[in-house]
């Protein structure tokens, strides 16, 4: 049964209000504590958690700005692909990438 005052998808078990407690995703040595700030199902804000003996609430440039890029209206959601069919043989920025990335011989 799903509570509430829960986010509606039963994997994720985070409230739809109030605060999360979590670990930065990112591969530093500091393993910063976050405190998330979630309204309506949403992340507003990410602070640093002021108990971390490591870091005391401080976080990086990079992550205490992970709410303005996560939904910044300029975010990219998807890679650039094809612009038009391959029938009219165009290409596109990922399928160069790929052919670059192809080791010759393989």
């Amino acid at each position: 049964m799903i509570r509430e005052d829960r986010n509606p998808d039963p994997l994720i078990d985070v409230p739809r209000d109030g605060r999360v407690l979590g670990a930065c995703p990112h591969d530093c040595p500091d393993t910063c504590s976050l405190l998330t700030t979630v309204r309506d199902g949403v992340a507003i804000k990410v602070q640093g958690n002021p108990g971390h003996p490591q870091t005391a609430g401080v976080l990086c440039t990079k992550v205490s700005r992970y709410t303005e890029r996560t939904y910044h209206p300029e975010r990219v959601l998807a890679p650039s692909g094809v612009s038009a069919p391959r029938a009219q043989g165009a290409s596109s920025r990922s399928a160069g990438m790929r052919r670059s990335m192809t080791l010759p011989g393989a």
